[in-house]
């Protein structure tokens, strides 16, 4: 999986704990906060603000690290994993956008839509007339890919040892 283990402090002992929960501890703690912040403009349907913007970059940069470091440690389960995560962000933006063009109640697909929407609304602050093509979903999965590869290859040259 994606982390060997996520390690913190109980009593003074190192505690060891399964690397599923640390991936899903990083995505709560990311996207949650991102969410809230993002959400009134995102509900709303108002456009996005220089502070949503602020929000969703860093929580592109976040997703980028967490990438660069697992494919620093060569996790290569991670790769199915933002291949998941973002593929179900994309089909679920295209999903939204055609309900409205087909006038299907798009409602059905809320939850996801805020899940996976609303910490990149931000990025629309940046697509001002372009309301029709959103790049959010895109870019969460390139940056995590672009992360991934990075790391991979400073895996593969030893620029940072890996112990």
């Amino acid at each position: 999986m994606v982390f060997k283990y996520a390690l913190y402090i109980k009593r003074g002992d190192l505690v060891k704990i399964n690397k599923k929960y640390s991936l899903t501890f990083f995505i709560i703690t990311t996207t949650i906060p991102a969410i809230i912040l993002n959400f009134a403009n995102h509900l709303m349907g108002n456009d996005a603000t220089i502070s949503n913007l602020k929000v969703s970059i860093i929580f592109l940069i976040l997703w980028f690290l967490l990438s660069v470091y697992c494919g620093w440690k060569n996790e290569k389960s991670y790769k199915k994993f933002i291949l998941i995560y973002w593929g179900i962000s994309i089909i679920t933006y295209l999903l939204v956008a055609l309900s409205s063009i087909i006038n299907f109640d798009g409602m059905i697909l809320a939850p996801l839509a805020i899940w996976y929407y609303s910490p990149i609304y931000g990025l629309m602050y940046l697509n001002k007339g372009l309301s029709v093509f959103n790049l959010g979903p895109y870019t969460g999965f390139l940056i995590s890919f672009l992360g991934y590869y990075i790391g991979y290859y400073i895996y593969k040259l030893k620029i940072i040892d890996n112990a």
